[in-house]
C-alpha cells in the first residue's frame, strides 16, 4: 500500500511538471541545430529547457549557456563552461525552491514570451521621425556593428525555438518584451541562482 502511495504521488509530480511546460511553435534551422548543437545534446535528457547567454565580439566563440531544465524529477539549474577548449555542463549545488521556478515561468507566460516571432523581433525600420529644436525630421537608425545578441532558447522533446535580439537599438513592441524578459532573466539568476551559491 505504501508503495502504491508513492506510485501515485510521483504520477501526480511528473503530470504537474509536464503541465508547466509551455505551448510554443519550432522555428529552429539546421543552423540554430549546428550552433546549438551542445545544447540540443545536453536538452535529450530533459523534457524542457529555457537558456539564456549572450554572442558577441567579446565572447568568441563560446556559449555560456544559463539553463532551467524540467525533468520527471522537477526543475534543475544548470550552467555551461569550457575546460580544454570542450564545453562541460555543470548542476549548480544549490537548487531554488520550486517556488523560485514558478516565479520565472510565470513572468514569461504572463508577458507571452513563448509567442514572440524571431523575424519580427528583429526587423527595424531604418528611418524614424525625431523632433529636434522644434523641428520634425527624419533621422537614419544605425544599427551597432559589433553589438552582441542575446539569446533566449526553448527546447522540448519535440521541437526547439530560438529568440535573438541583435541591437538593443531595435525598437518595437516584440524587442520590448524580449529585452525586459532578458532582464528579468538575469536579474532572477542574480538573486535565486549566484546569490545563493555565496
Amino acid at each position: 500500500m505504501f508503495i502504491f502511495r508513492i506510485f501515485i504521488l510521483l504520477c501526480f509530480i511528473g503530470t504537474f511538471a509536464n503541465a508547466q511546460i509551455p505551448e510554443f511553435e519550432n522555428n529552429y534551422s539546421k543552423n540554430d541545430s549546428i550552433y546549438n548543437k551542445d545544447l540540443i545534446d545536453f536538452s535529450k535528457k530533459f523534457d524542457f529547457i529555457l537558456s539564456y547567454h549572450t554572442t558577441g565580439y567579446w565572447f568568441g566563440d563560446k556559449n555560456y549557456y544559463k539553463i532551467i531544465a524540467l525533468n520527471k524529477k522537477g526543475w534543475q539549474v544548470w550552467e555551461s563552461y569550457y575546460k580544454n577548449e570542450k564545453i562541460k555542463f555543470n548542476k549548480v549545488k544549490k537548487q531554488p525552491s520550486s517556488e523560485k521556478y514558478n516565479e520565472l515561468i510565470a513572468y514569461f507566460n504572463a508577458n507571452k514570451i513563448w509567442e514572440i516571432d524571431n523575424v519580427e523581433l528583429n526587423t527595424y525600420k531604418k528611418n524614424y521621425l525625431i523632433t529636434f529644436d522644434g523641428d520634425t525630421i527624419f533621422n537614419r537608425r544605425d544599427i551597432i556593428a559589433d553589438a552582441s545578441t542575446t539569446h533566449l532558447n526553448f527546447i522540448g522533446k519535440n521541437k526547439a525555438k530560438t529568440l535573438g535580439l541583435y541591437s538593443s537599438d531595435i525598437y518595437s513592441e516584440s524587442s520590448n518584451r524580449f529585452y525586459k524578459a532578458k532582464r528579468f532573466y538575469e536579474n532572477w539568476w542574480e538573486r535565486v541562482v549566484n546569490i545563493v551559491q555565496k
